[in-house]
Parts: structure tokens; sequence; C-alpha cells
């Protein structure tokens, strides 16, 4: 039983209790029924204990009276009301019908229940539903034994929400197994013997409900402060910046005739041998993160004095300064295009960080006196060419062609370009920057709120992310520490707990020879991608000391905590010169770009892989943007 030694901050209900042991009433209404089911031959008994303030931890334990085959064993909570909005934490949020994509959609699938291991889920089995009156939220315990893993399922109908733990585990009508593909459903099977004893645990949660679904956050706070304390050794920044600075000189590396800078990755060939990627090779920022890199590079020579640092890092950006920018300000974000003499779409995400980043390259080459107004040029440009397109709702885009024409304006994406703007306003002290600023992140933030989620913030998916919300909070804290206007820390909050649904508040148990246990990997503070690609990355490192300023600024220690778990997640695993993983010695510094934590695998469908299928959870793509990330965060946490 996970112990609880704190309190949710939830308004009290008033006159809240069970009827006849089955009924939960509050406010002089009916909110809702426990309810399980069994084979026949099973004897069931519920307990209910109160864990705190409106929330309960209900057990239910199941008893055999003969040996009974194929047990399938559920409890539940049947919210009576009719569905408002609904959420399955980083799985779905109010069925994902607001994606592009082909993950997931609605609550069922050929008139049968999805249901989702609790491996899918950031907090166990978690499902929030909002009625016409009341917010609950349901979620388990973690299973201690392969045995004891289960499923969550939630069942809205015209007048009911259903709220259910499965077991054993199970995802059916099918297993959404790699993005956008499907294998066949499956179920675990098990059974039980005379005289066995087998119990469910959940965890009910009930409040009002909010406005902006805002509910939500008293199932994370509770799931918070339930959560196991952190097994992880503290990292040694020391030794992750010096590894990762060795994982840019000696294997991302690559000078040329065409180029001179950093390449996105390495994957093994045939032979298990290490080679540079071959295509789409340089990019700005997002996967690539160039000049990104480049910064921090410039950043260790000031540091330490190592000169590859500092020939390194300048050289990157002059190469990108001197050969990206365009006569109308925009910036080609792919440098294979320069190579290639071709044409690319100019994204707001590459645009975005290459701005900001070249705003720091200037600050930076200033302190080394030395002269590169091309850095400068570049920020400027960017953001100028943004000041004339940006709509007059305030939207700034998704994507340009070379010639400034956009493509489509629609997604999350164009709010990586208000950091950029906050910057240019913080360098020159134009207000038509920080007034653009203001203008795109009302935009953003009003559509956020409005739906209880964000979107489109990567270039590869369409749906419901994480990373369309990483602007709005280092925006919100932004424009807060500019203006002081307490709207905007509210914001920073509001933002905050929709990135927590999507960060592992557990530690997931794995069976021996399953290759995440092998190599002692663990889920606390990781976060998943999507609801289109359910796997676990680090990106998340990137707002850790944005969370270390919000527990500053609002006095709330959630938000270190957080920060701490997610930064110690995000230091697993990182190349140190002895690390072997599926059989290939890492190099120093690198990192895999995905680890697949659930019934996942990039090929799964067209290989047949089954869903026990535990091989290549850590995949072999060592990608540049954990390193850049990494070194992001402790350059700016230094100081």
């Amino acid at each position: 039983m996970w112990q609880v030694e704190g309190y949710c901050q939830i308004a009290i209900l008033e006159n809240i209790h069970w009827k006849d042991e089955w009924l939960l009433s509050g406010d002089n209404k009916l909110i809702g029924t426990v309810n399980a089911t069994a084979p026949a031959d099973v004897r069931m008994k519920c307990v209910k204990e109160l864990v705190s303030d409106n929330t309960w931890e209900i057990t239910w334990t199941f008893t055999a009276k003969r040996d009974i085959p194929n047990v399938r064993l559920t409890a539940s909570f049947e919210h009576v009301s009719k569905p408002a909005w609904w959420m399955i934490p980083a799985v779905s949020y109010n069925g994902n019908l607001n994606s592009k994509g082909r993950e997931p959609k609605s609550d069922k699938r050929d008139r049968q229940w999805y249901t989702f291991s609790y491996k899918r889920t950031s907090i166990p089995g978690a499902i929030y539903s909002e009625g016409d009156d009341f917010a609950i939220a349901t979620f388990g315990s973690v299973p201690v034994r392969p045995e004891d893993d289960y499923s969550c399922c939630i069942q809205p109908e015209p007048n009911i929400i259903t709220h259910q733990i499965v077991w054993p585990e199970e995802e059916m009508p099918v297993s959404y197994c790699a993005q956008d593909q499907y294998i066949p459903g499956w179920h675990r099977t098990y059974n039980m013997r005379q005289g066995e004893t087998r119990t469910l645990n959940m965890y009910l949660i009930v409040a009002r409900k909010e406005t902006n679904h805002n509910a939500f956050r008293h199932m994370l706070d509770m799931a918070w402060l339930m959560a196991e304390p952190e097994k992880l050794p503290a990292p040694d920044d020391k030794s992750i910046w010096e590894q990762s600075m060795e994982f840019c000189h000696h294997s991302l590396w690559i000078e040329n005739n065409n180029y001179m800078g950093y390449l996105m990755g390495l994957h093994p060939d045939e032979k298990g041998q290490w080679q540079q990627a071959v295509h789409n090779r340089f990019e700005a920022g997002w996967m690539g993160q160039n000049i990104s890199l480049a910064v921090s590079n410039l950043h260790d020579f000031l540091k330490t004095g190592n000169h590859v640092s500092m020939d390194q890092g300048i050289a990157t950006l002059d190469t990108w300064a001197d050969n990206c920018q365009l006569p109308n300000g925009l910036f080609l974000t792919q440098y294979d295009a320069v190579i290639n003499k071709s044409r690319c779409i100019l994204d707001a995400c590459n645009l975005g960080t290459a701005a900001v980043q070249f705003f720091e390259a200037d600050r930076l080459i200033k302190q080394m006196r030395l002269v590169r107004p091309g850095y400068l040029g570049a920020a400027w440009g960017i953001g100028n060419f943004m000041l004339t397109d940006q709509q007059p709702n305030g939207c700034y885009g998704r994507g340009w062609t070379v010639d400034g024409k956009c493509i489509e304006r629609e997604g999350g994406i164009g709010a990586y370009l208000i950091p950029a703007m906050l910057k240019a306003y913080e360098f020159y002290n134009d207000k038509k920057y920080l007034e653009s600023a203001r203008r795109a992140y009302l935009y953003y933030i009003s559509d956020f709120k409005k739906n209880g989620f964000s979107t489109d913030g990567t270039l590869d998916t369409r749906c419901i992310d994480r990373e369309s919300a990483y602007p709005l909070l280092t925006s919100a804290i932004g424009l807060y520490k500019i203006t002081r206007d307490d709207a905007y820390l509210n914001d920073a909050v509001d933002v905050s707990y929709y990135l927590s649904t999507w960060l592992w508040h557990y530690n997931a148990n794995y069976p021996e020879g399953d290759a995440l246990r092998q190599y002692g990997y663990k889920t606390l503070g990781a976060t998943s991608v999507s609801t289109q690609r359910h796997y676990f990355d680090t990106f998340a490192c990137r707002w850790v000391n944005d969370w270390r300023e919000l527990a500053r600024l609002t006095d709330d220690s959630q938000w270190s905590e957080k920060a701490e778990a997610i930064w110690r997640n995000s230091c697993q695993l990182i190349g140190d010169g002895k690390l072997r993983i599926n059989g290939h010695l890492r190099p120093v510094g690198s990192q895999s770009d995905a680890y697949f934590g659930s019934v996942w695998h990039p090929h799964a469908a067209a290989a047949g892989i089954p869903p026990v299928a535990s091989k290549d959870r850590i995949n072999d793509w060592l990608i540049a943007w954990p390193c850049a990330f990494r070194l992001e965060t402790l350059r700016n946490y230094a100081e």
C-alpha cells in the first residue's frame, strides 16, 4: 500500500458519505457506486479506507471456492452522470478526437471498450472523468510481480461513466503497438486454485468540477504524494557535462569541404559498428540541435578554456550563420538543403530554437571579445520576419517555404517562436517584440485552456502531446518575470499540471529477462511522447529549470521534486566507455532516443512481435538532442 503523509488541496464536499457500503453521495447528490465482477464460485469482499479528505483506497478481495480456469476480475467505480470530459493520462485526452493521427480514438473499437495496460499510463491505471457536477479520478497500485499486472478501462455511456481496473493484464480489442499500427488484442491467462485470494486496489478521488478541466490536478497531487522515493542516485553534473562534451567532440563532429558542425546521430551498421547518419544529417534545432550544441561548446570554453570546444562551437555557428540566412529573414533549418541545393520547409520549432540559441551565441561571443555579426543577424532576421507574418489573432504558423509563404497555421508548434521574441525584447528593449510575444501567447494558451491539452508540437506527428506545451510553460514564466502579472504565473501552474499528466509517477516493475530490468532503467521521472507515440524519452529535461524556477516563484516544492526526478531519469544509461546495450558498446556521452516501456515496438505489426516481447526495449538510435538538452539544463542551471 502506498503511504500518504500529506493532503491534496481539494474543496471539501458537504456531507460526503457511503450509503449501504456501495453508494457514494455528496452535496446531497448521488455521485456513484462501487462494483466488481468475477466468475461464479469466487467470493468477493470490499473494504474502503479513507486516505485523506475525499480520497479512498478501495480494496476488493476475491477468493476462489474451487479451481477456476481463465479468471477475469474487474473492480469499478460507476460515476452516475452524463459524461462531459475524460482522460487516461498519456494515452487518451477526451478520446483523442483532436488528433490527426491513427492512435486509439474515442472509447471503443468495433463496439468493444478499449482496455490499456497500466504500463501505458503515467499514474498506474489512472482514469479521470467529469460529469455534470463532479470530477472523479481513479488509479491503482504498482504491481510487484508480473502476474499482478492489470489494465484499465473507461466506459462513458449516456448517464454513467465507469472507471474500471481489469485483471489479469489485457489490451483489447486491439493493441496499439507502434505509431498508427496495431496488433490483435491479447490477454494474459491465470487460473485460480481453490482457496487462492487475489486483491485489486483502486484509489478514488472525488472533487467538484472546475473550469478548464483543472480538477484533474487533485489526482496528480495525490499520486505525487504517494510516489515512492527516488531510487536513482543524484547524477554527477560535472561528469555528465564532460561526457556530453566528449560525445560532441568525438562522435557527432564532422568536418569536410561542405560542412563543419554536428551530425544528427549514430546507429549501428550490419556489423554492429557505429556509423554516422547519412540522410537528413544536419539540423538547426529539433532532433539535430546544432546551434544549441555549438553554444554549449562556447560555454565549455569559457568555463574550462578547452580550445576544441571554442573551435567547434565557432565553426558550427559560422557554418550555419554564413550559409543559411535568407533575404526575407528566414533561415534554412536543414543544412542538407544547402549541400544538395534542394528546397525544405522552414518550421516554427527549428526557427524558434535557432533564434533563441543565436541570441545566446551573440552574448557569449562578445564575452570572448570576438566579432560575429551573423549570429545576431540570424536571430534578428527570424524575429523580424515573424513580426510581419504574424496574424491579427496572434498566431504565428507551423511552417514556411523559403520564399516566406506560410504553408500551414494550425497546431501548437508555432508557440516555439514566443521565447525567441521574448529574447529579442530582452536584447533590444523594443516593445514591439514583447507585444508580438504576448499576442501569440494569448492565442496559444487560449486554445490550450479551451481543450485541456495542447497539440502538434513535433514535426512528424499531428496529435495531442507534451512538446507543444513546453513553450507555453517557459513563455508564461518569462512573461511573468517581465510583467509581474500573476495571470502568467497561474498559467505556468496550469500548463505544469498538464505536463505532469505525461510524467511517470512510479517505477514500473519488469520481469526477469526484460531489457529495462536488465539495464536497471527506472521509469519514475520519465515522460511519454504523445498520444501517437507511447514510449519514453528524455525531452522533459528541457523544462527541468523551468520547474525549479516555478517552485521558487510559487513556493510549491512539488515542482522542484518533479524537476529532480526528471533530471535523474534523464541521466540514465549515458555512455561512459563501458556501457554495452543490445550487444553494442556505447560511445561516451551517447544516449538512446527512446525507451519502450509498454507493448511497443517501431516494427511490431510488420514483424509480428508478440505482446510479451521485451527485446529491443532500448533503441540504438544515439541521437544528438538528448545530449543538447542535458547541456542546456546544466549551463542554464549554473547561471
